[in-house]
C-alpha cells in the first residue's frame, strides 16, 4: 500500500516464536499505536528525523518486536520497540544543477514531483535552484488546491497516482509537459 509507507516483515526465529520488523517514513512510524516505550526517546526520534529531513536525508524508522507467534494482521504493527532511524544521503548527480539552469534558460519550467518527505524535496529543490527558501512545497498527503496544482513546483509524498493526476493537471492546463523518472513509481506518470 503506498500510502501507508511501511513495510513490515514476519520471520520465524529458530527457538520458536516470530520478530516482527517494521521499517517506514518516520511520520507513518513513530506514532503511539504503532511505538511503545518512552514518549521523550519517540519525540526525540521525531525532531531528530525531521532534522535529517531538512538536511537533504531520506529517512526511515525501524522497530521490531517478538512474538509467541504469528500476531493477527490487525495487531501486526503494534507494540513494536523503536530500534533507530536511518538516514540516507542520495544527492542529485552532479551534473542535474546545470542541467536544472539550462532548462530553466531555455524557458522550460522544472517540476519535481517525489515520494520523499517535504522537508526533503525542500533541500533538494532549492539545492538545485527549482524553488527558492520561501517558495512553496506541497505536501501531497492533503489534497493540493487546483491552483497550487497548476502552478506549484515542488510535489512532495507523492503517490503514483497523484504524479500522474499532477501531470494530467499541467496537460489540461495547456502546458507542454516532459516526464523522466527513475523508479517504477514513475511508471503511470511516464507513459
Amino acid at each position: 500500500d503506498s500510502g501507508r509507507k511501511r513495510m513490515t516483515t514476519v520471520h520465524q526465529l529458530p527457538g520458536g516464536g516470530v520478530r516482527v520488523i517494521c521499517k517506514g517514513a518516520p511520520e507513518a512510524m513513530l506514532v503511539p499505536e504503532m511505538i511503545t516505550g518512552d514518549a521523550a526517546t519517540v519525540n526525540q526520534a521525531v525532531a531528530r528525523a525531521e532534522q535529517l529531513a531538512r538536511d537533504g536525508f531520506r529517512v526511515l524508522a525501524v522497530a521490531a518486536a517478538g512474538r509467541p507467534g504469528p500476531p493477527p494482521a490487525a495487531e501486526m504493527e503494534r507494540g513494536l520497540r523503536l530500534l533507530g532511524l536511518i538516514a540516507i544521503f542520495d544527492p542529485p548527480r552532479a551534473s542535474a544543477a546545470a542541467t536544472i539552469a539550462a532548462c530553466q534558460a531555455a524557458g522550460i519550467t522544472p517540476v519535481l514531483i517525489t515520494g520523499d518527505h517535504p522537508a526533503t524535496a525542500r533541500a533538494i529543490a532549492t539545492s538545485l535552484d527549482i524553488i527558492g527558501a520561501d517558495e512553496p512545497v506541497i505536501d501531497c498527503r492533503a489534497a493540493p488546491d487546483g491552483e497550487a496544482e497548476r502552478t506549484a513546483r515542488v510535489f512532495a509524498r507523492a503517490t503514483p497516482e497523484q504524479k500522474l493526476t499532477i501531470i494530467a493537471g499541467r496537460q489540461a492546463a495547456g502546458d507542454v509537459v516532459a516526464m523522466t523518472g527513475d523508479g517504477v513509481n514513475d511508471g503511470p506518470a511516464l507513459r
